[in-house]
């Protein structure tokens, strides 16, 4: 796809970005689904776009590509892995991933029969925390909603920063608190040392064993199977990627706690539904795939190095720190996946904040700084806690997310350049009628399963991450005094500590 001369010509041609709107445009450039549809209207992407876009769909046969990933081949080249999340959301299945979430879900109904957790806190990193918070602070207006019995408090320890657990556990009952340790290789720096923390802490409330308080999500095998003594054990494997184990019972396991298995089950079937596209092969039926060519496009063709993802909805205020690890550290890869130095672009830089916040940070940045910078906005047609009293301001926060995509596309001529507004912003629009535990799972599924298909357009592996790696080896070889560690490293380390 990088190196199509058609898009090339076309980049010429549309650049800067022509984007033309009307309401015939408008109802028409949208890809419908029951659970969420896509608005590609003020993308600039038109039909010529699309009809190239196809084609090196069809020529790279990116439908094999999606058959080998489900079928479980060794797709994750680098650490001879396969790649299965999808497998984790099938509840119908009898996998190891359905048997898994089937005794999570006895476990969690006795749990929540005898009495819901005062709190619960969740120890891990990166997607072991980033993907399962952002569902929690999701679905609470769901929960309000409908009167669902939660725990009062619902916390993450992540950061290994000692003030950051110290204040995660201040102000609750740490004798009433479930804690949920998760760690797939059972040997996470982080968040080993985050537990050992933790037990030291509770060991001087009183408590002599937090093991008792916890469950363990790891892999079969695992020292943090061997090392402890939980009260519950729920496995994954090495084809789950912590960056997409949401769906897993790294995720489902707080959500059932906080909300019900009911919920849970709700999410996986949202994101079972929405997956059913990858059977879909033409991009004007296929948002997912859609989506990623618009934004190997912007990246390389329009030279749009950011994207910013805008949910004009509070409850997805971790969203965009969710899709920050997904696709960053999935396509921001500088080799492709046969080991060869790539010369085109990857990932684009992904920030946000919700409307009509945002509006009121960087939106000035958008309409007229001197970068372009396309937008994904996510609204709903109608709030989750629907009351009359709150219409008004829903359909306020509507109007202002409209507004957004029409300024930023058509901007406004003055002859004062400090009002004047140039347009030709690019943005595209998730829509759902209402934001419900379904809508998420089908959301997760959405950005899941673009990445997917763009790491396959940009031939690349979405599914390791040495970027991270590096750093644990760095910062290893600086704490382990058997180890040498580098000189540039040291100096800092220095800097710090003396």
């Amino acid at each position: 796809m990088l190196q199509n001369k058609k898009l090339k010509a076309l980049s010429k041609e549309s650049n800067p970005l022509n984007i033309t709107l009307d309401s015939i445009s408008i109802s028409t450039s949208i890809i419908k689904n029951p659970l969420l549809s896509f608005s590609y209207a003020a993308s600039g992407i038109g039909k010529e776009h699309l009809r190239i876009f196809q084609d090196i769909v069809e020529s790279i046969d990116v439908n094999k590509k999606v058959n080998s990933l489900l079928n479980s081949d060794h797709v994750n080249k680098s650490e001879n892995s396969a790649v299965n999340h999808h497998k984790c959301r099938d509840v119908k299945s009898t996998s190891f991933y359905q048997n898994e979430y089937n005794k999570l879900k006895e476990t969690v109904n006795k749990i929540r029969e005898e009495s819901v957790p005062e709190t619960l806190i969740q120890i891990g990193i990166g997607g072991s925390f980033l993907g399962p918070q952002m569902c929690i602070e999701a679905l609470k207006p769901w929960a309000i909603a409908n009167a669902i019995k939660t725990p009062k408090q619902c916390r993450f320890i992540s950061n290994v920063d000692p003030d950051h657990v110290h204040t995660q556990l201040e102000g609750i009952n740490l004798k009433k608190t479930l804690f949920i340790v998760v760690s797939k290789s059972g040997t996470t720096q982080e968040t080993l040392a985050n537990f050992e923390l933790v037990k030291a802490i509770t060991k001087l409330s009183g408590i002599e064993s937090i093991e008792k308080q916890c469950i363990g999500i790891t892999c079969k095998g695992s020292l943090l199977e061997t090392n402890y003594n939980f009260m519950h054990l729920f496995y994954i494997d090495d084809s789950i990627g912590g960056r997409f184990s949401t769906s897993s019972v790294v995720g489902m396991t707080i959500l059932a706690l906080c909300y019900g298995t009911d919920i849970a089950d709700a999410f996986l079937e949202g994101a079972v539904q929405y997956d059913s596209v990858l059977t879909v092969n033409e991009v004007i039926k296929n948002a997912p795939l859609l989506n990623a060519c618009i934004s190997i496009w912007f990246r390389n063709y329009c030279n749009h190095q950011a994207l910013g993802v805008i949910p004009y909805n509070s409850a997805l205020q971790l969203f965009p720190a969710f899709l920050q690890q997904l696709i960053c550290e999935s396509l921001g890869k500088q080799g492709s996946i046969d080991g060869e130095p790539l010369s085109y672009e990857t990932s684009p830089i992904i920030f946000g904040e919700p409307g009509t916040n945002a509006q009121h940070s960087f939106f000035q940045m958008l309409h007229q700084g001197s970068t372009t910078t396309p937008l994904q906005f996510i609204g709903f047609k109608k709030p989750v806690i629907d009351t009359p009293v709150g219409v008004k301001n829903h359909t306020l926060l509507n109007s202002h997310k409209s507004a957004q995509i029409a300024g930023l596309a058509m901007g406004k001529n003055d002859p004062n350049i400090n009002k004047k507004f140039f347009g030709n912003r690019p943005s595209t629009l998730i829509i759902a009628s209402q934001q419900s535990q379904k809508v998420l799972g089908a959301l997760l599924s959405f950005y899941e399963n673009t990445v997917m298909y763009e790491s396959f357009l940009l031939n690349i592996n979405a599914f390791d991450q040495e970027g991270v790696q590096l750093g644990k080896v760095l910062a290893n070889n600086l704490i382990d005094s058997s180890k040498v560690a580098d000189p540039v490293s040291k100096a800092y380390w220095d800097l710090l500590n003396k």
